[in-house]
């Protein structure tokens, strides 16, 4: 499931992001697809992780605890994979933030 798509889908049809989000969850996906993005906007950016404004405290309780999770921000450039590991970074600082990880 990819998390901003739902999201910019809901926007364009005028439907509340996280109740349609919640829809989705209740199909039982199990492989995820995250970026963050503009929740007012129906284009989705591939943005880094905290560089939107998505609602992360009500996204991540809502991901399975054996969810797959593909980070799928846009590549700042062709060497290197230092804009994964920030992004990788914060997505780990914010399963933390939610006791959602077993460390």
């Amino acid at each position: 499931m990819d998390i901003s798509h739902a999201i910019c889908y809901a926007k364009d049809t005028g439907a509340d992001w996280y109740d349609y989000l919640r829809g989705f969850f209740a199909l039982k996906p199990s492989m995820f697809h995250l970026s963050d993005g503009d929740s007012n906007s129906g284009t989705d950016t591939h943005s880094h992780i905290n560089d939107g404004n998505y609602d992360w405290g009500r996204i991540i309780p809502l991901l399975p605890e054996d969810a797959v999770i593909t980070i799928e921000t846009k590549k700042d450039s062709a060497a290197g994979l230092e804009d994964f590991r920030k992004d990788a970074k914060s997505l780990k600082a914010l399963f933390l933030q939610q006791n959602r990880l077993g460390l």
